[in-house]
Order: C-alpha cells, then structure tokens, then sequence
C-alpha cells in the first residue's frame, strides 16, 4: 500500500507546538514502512523549507512532492526526479501582471526553485507566490490570474490568514497568498507521474485537509482530517474522516490484518 500525506495541518497540525502529535504521526509512519509500505510526503512548501523544518523526514517518508506537485524528490538518495518549471518569459508575464494589479505595493513575489549545489537556486522555477496583506486581495488575485491566462493555465491556491513567512524579507503584515504554479503540476498529476516513475505497486491512499489537496484525495483513496477546508468536507465522506495520520495509518494496517 501506499500512503500519501499533505504536510502543514495533517501531519504537522499548527497547533501542536510541542511537535507532540507530529512524534505521533512519525511513529505511526515508521511502523507503516516497516510493514512494507511506502509513504509520500506531498506539500505547498518548497524544498528549501522542507529540508529546514522537516529534515528527519527520510527516516519515515520515501518520496517528497513539494511546491504543489512541481519538484518530486526521492528522499532515499536526496535527489531529484521530476520537476514541472516555468519558462522564463512566462514568470515575467505573470509577475508583471500580477504587481501591476497592486500599484500601491500591497504585495510581495517571491519565487520557489530547487537548489542542488551545482545549480543556482532560481533556475528551475515551480512556483510563484504572492504575499497580499488580506484574504480578499488573495481572493482578487485568483480570480484575476484566472481571467487573464485561462482557466487551466495555471494551479492557483490561495491561503488566507496564513501562517508568518519564514523569508525575511516578507513582513508579518503580509497575511496571505497565492500559490501559482505551471498547469501540469498539482500534487494528483505529481503522484501519477511518481508511481509510473518508480514503478509503484499497490493501493493508494490520500490524506489532507486543504483544497490543494482535493485532486489527489478524489482520484486515489481519499480521506480527509476533520477540520479540513469545508469545500474538503462537503466532498468526503464521513467515515474517511479522521483526526490524524496516525489513526489512519492504524486503521489501514488493521484491515489489512483482517
């Protein structure tokens, strides 16, 4: 079988300051790989701040799929193996855009690529991201990006009220953002090219609580955390509702045992 699980709000919980819940979760996945398992980390974030906040994550995880599906990485060797970029003209087009909405400077862009030592850190860009000061900014933008380049050209999420950058230069007056990536990312289209990549084997699972997470949890075995995004809940059904990981990965392996 096959696990695959969102990060921030699933297997990380915001609240859970003492990473209590989170050492829970880890065991949890080290029980589900040594029943011969195998589990995908897929997550909003970039390689940069995973490897920072997250740096034990080979020890439990196989594959990690960052930036909304557009850098796959296989943590048993730290290398990289599938990456979905932006052209160059293309990132001028939408960031040029994208700030001439906002003349009085309401917003930040910053740029997510992955970084290997012989390769400069903005060469390979997956995603966009645009920090707005307030959730109906974000909102405007969405709809904004949407209208200009096409529904379908683009991944777009947004996230209010989020959680303070970790970039420096990103005040904590900045409040939310829109994640904008190329058309053929997204952390569903990730997984299916992953498992014809490694040549996976078995049913697979998926586990979030945000919208970004909604392809991959309606196309694969889905399940949902219970205080998920309500768009999330309207299309989960109950019983695949669960308050953890953990209590998933226990439930899986106990039918399995059946």
């Amino acid at each position: 079988m096959i696990l695959v699980c969102d990060i921030d709000g699933t297997f990380w919980q915001h609240f859970d300051r003492n990473f209590e819940i989170y050492k829970k979760n880890v065991a949890a996945a080290k029980r589900w790989r040594e029943a011969g398992h195998q589990l995908i980390l897929a997550t909003g974030r970039g390689i940069l701040s995973m490897r920072r906040s997250f740096s034990d994550a080979p020890e439990y995880a196989d594959f990690l799929i960052t930036d909304n599906g557009s850098f796959t990485t296989d943590l048993s060797s730290g290398k990289l193996i599938d990456e979905i970029v932006f052209e160059p003209r293309q990132i001028g087009k939408i960031t040029a855009f994208a700030r001439d909405l906002f003349p009085e400077r309401l917003m930040l862009i910053s740029y997510h690529g992955y970084l290997q030592e012989y390769r400069h850190p903005l060469a390979a860009i997956g995603k966009i991201r645009a920090w707005l000061r307030d959730g109906e900014l974000a909102e405007n933008l969405y709809k904004r990006l949407e209208q200009e380049f096409g529904s379908g050209t683009l991944q777009l999420h947004v996230e209010r009220n989020a959680l303070p950058s970790s970039l420096p230069w990103v005040s904590s007056d900045y409040k939310s953002f829109v994640n904008i990536t190329p058309k053929e990312s997204g952390k569903e289209q990730a997984l299916k090219r992953l498992i014809k990549l490694a040549k996976l084997k078995g049913d697979v699972y998926a586990l979030g609580d945000d919208l970004n997470d909604l392809g991959m949890i309606q196309y694969f075995e889905g399940y949902a955390m219970r205080d998920s995004h309500p768009r999330l809940l309207e299309r989960t059904r109950p019983e695949r509702l669960v308050e953890n990981p953990a209590e998933l990965i226990d439930r899986l392996l106990e039918e399995q045992q059946k």
